[in-house]
């Protein structure tokens, strides 16, 4: 069973993976990373079982599992990235701010910024 709530009820104790709201259990985006001129990462977000990446939201059953990712680099001079793909590469040396936009089905929203430095 999916259910997108915020509150449900139990007699029993919940795991920490139940209990943690959606958008806390997201992970594996870096605060900072360091690269070389020319060369490229990805940033691959970690998603709860119960999330699922799409590039659309739609209007379906289950659509209120369903998150849409996007990129945005502060200064492409800088870092480039793909606006859906998170793929990142330096381009000159210098400091920026990626963004991990992150759209819920239901409207909220979560942002993560990725401070990359190019060398």
């Amino acid at each position: 069973m999916k259910q997108c709530s915020d509150f449900i009820f139990t007699a029993e104790k919940l795991s920490d993976d139940v209990a943690t709201p959606l958008a806390d259990q997201i992970k594996g985006i870096a605060s900072s990373k360091k690269i070389n001129k020319g060369k490229s990462f990805t940033i691959k977000p970690v998603l709860p079982s119960t999330l699922n990446k799409v590039k659309k939201i739609t209007k379906k059953d289950g659509a209120d599992m369903e998150v849409v990712i996007t990129y945005q680099s502060s200064n492409k001079n800088i870092a480039t990235v793909g606006k859906t793909s998170g793929k990142v590469t330096g381009k000159k040396q210098g400091t920026c701010i990626i963004t991990t936009n992150i759209l819920f089905a239901d409207g909220t929203k979560k942002t993560v910024k990725t401070k990359v430095s190019v060398k």
